[in-house]
């Protein structure tokens, strides 16, 4: 098996689909809280500047915003490759 393509740790799994949940409920306290919301979530981003961006459409779209999955996947089984959209 490639590098690539190598199972999935659990506490990235478990940190993508409450992350998922909390975008498509519109949950904004549980992403501006993340840290203490999500089991590992400090294991999974330990430095903020790849997860803050995601505020960056959400901001635009308004708090109450929902937002869609456009893309699932997870490379090297510990990144996540999801991309979400607003106001769609």
């Amino acid at each position: 098996m490639d590098r690539m393509h190598r199972p999935v740790s659990s506490y990235v799994r478990d940190f993508d689909e409450r992350l998922h949940r909390s975008i498509s409920e519109g949950n904004l306290e549980a992403l501006l809280d993340y840290r203490r919301a999500v089991p590992d979530a400090e294991r999974n981003h330990a430095t903020e500047e790849h997860f803050l961006p995601l505020f960056v459409p959400l901001g635009t779209a308004g708090g109450d915003a929902r937002g869609k999955r456009l893309h699932r996947g997870i490379a090297y089984g510990v990144l996540s490759m999801a991309a979400y959209g607003w106001g769609m």
